[in-house]
């Protein structure tokens, strides 16, 4: 058997965790990860960082010598699918990859050009760089922090500025708080909301700023010193400039194996895939789901190296964990389908959970790398759950 070159495209939770499973097979296979930055980012800690946390740096190369994995830091300009090549740009890095296989794990961001005057106004969780920025300028003088979205980053930010930036005045501005909460999960945050000072504005849409105040559908007027904006959801466009398959947000429609359907050699996982559950609903954007579907795009690509059939994608839902600052978190517990129900663990409980799992998270790529074992485990939707949920 001809040795196969497969390429993950991103290293994040998805791309990271493919490369690593993959390393652990005796194939005849070349490795290569390649990631426009030089480090792995916790993005679920970006947060921590802004209120002013320094995180460890788990960079690439030397967390991956000697694992059988190259690591290139590039930028992919063009996926040349038909002929199986990658246009690439960055200092050092070939202009040309081939592969056979490719991972695609680009992950997402959060937009900053959604109303008019939006570009260079906000401040961003997108990345660790502007997680830095921001926790600088939040030093010399936070004022009036104002928080637009009513996801789990946005609560999340909001509770962790009020908790630990001194002088912050927090608001959160959202058309709606996240609706995963079951009730007992709603009164619990909003009652934090109350404890902390964090003046919610449920039901404001935001339709443009202008200076330091953005502009609500209803013609009022909030005055910020610094915006964080926390809302929308979009992939890179590399897959859609390549000509691949996507859905209307710019992910890779792929069949239940996670194979992109215009190119079966290229498999997507993470953020950047369009797959849907066992119940039809696309997965949740989260590290929660982006691992077990890396690993699964590994598992599939080792299969196809075998000449044998891809299996399809399962993986089922457990919780929501946020943070609500350092001493504080709610453990939304959910069905397997992600719908919340009446339990929740709150308090120091919650915020220990919240903290083993960011820590969890990080360890079993690294355990896994290390040990050369397939720790990693997911719950999985069972046909009696199909059944039950109808």
């Amino acid at each position: 058997m001809s040795e196969k070159h497969v390429v993950i495209l991103g290293g994040g939770y998805a791309g990271l965790m493919a490369a690593v499973r993959l390393a652990q097979k005796k194939l005849p296979i070349k490795l290569t990860l390649i990631d426009e930055k030089p480090h792995f980012v916790e993005r679920i800690r970006l947060h921590q960082v802004a209120a002013g946390d320094r995180l460890k740096q788990h960079y690439y190369a030397p967390f991956l010598a000697k694992s059988g994995i190259s690591f290139v830091q590039a930028r992919a300009e063009e996926i040349r699918a038909d002929a199986r090549e990658l246009l690439l740009s960055g200092e050092g890095a070939p202009e040309r990859l081939s592969y056979d296989y490719l991972i695609y794990a680009l992950g997402s961001y959060i937009p900053h050009d959604q109303v008019p005057g939006l570009e260079g106004a906000a401040d961003s969780l997108a990345d660790l760089p502007s997680a830095e920025r921001l926790r600088e300028k939040l030093k010399s003088k936070p004022g009036r922090i104002a928080i637009v979205g009513g996801g789990l980053t946005a609560i999340e930010a909001a509770t962790e500025f009020a908790e630990r930036v001194k002088g912050a005045k927090v608001s959160l501005l959202t058309p709606l708080l996240d609706p995963g909460f079951s009730a007992p999960g709603r009164d619990y945050v909003l009652k934090t909301f109350d404890r902390l000072g964090i003046e919610l504005h449920e039901g404001a849409r935001v339709s443009a700023v202008e200076g330091k105040e953005l502009v609500l559908g209803n013609g009022a007027r909030h005055g910020f010193d610094t915006l964080l904006w926390c809302a929308g959801f979009a992939v890179p466009d590399l897959a859609r400039r390549s000509g691949l398959a996507v859905d209307e947000a710019g992910r890779v429609r792929t069949n239940e194996a996670l194979q992109a359907l215009s190119h079966p050699e290229i498999l997507a996982a993470g953020d950047a895939s369009a797959v849907a559950g066992m119940d039809g609903e696309p997965y949740r954007a989260s590290c929660a789901m982006a691992m077990p579907m890396g690993i699964q795009a590994a598992e599939n690509v080792a299969r196809l190296v075998k000449g044998r059939a891809p299996k399809p994608h399962n993986a089922a839902y457990l919780f929501r964990c946020i943070s609500l600052g350092r001493k504080d978190g709610i453990i939304q517990y959910v069905d397997k389908f992600d719908r919340a129900n009446g339990k929740i663990k709150t308090g120091k409980a919650g915020a220990r959970h919240k903290e083993f799992i960011c820590k969890f998270t990080w360890r079993s790529i690294a355990y896994e790398r290390r040990l050369k074992l397939p720790l990693y485990m997911w719950p999985k939707v069972k046909k009696a759950d199909l059944q039950r949920a109808a």
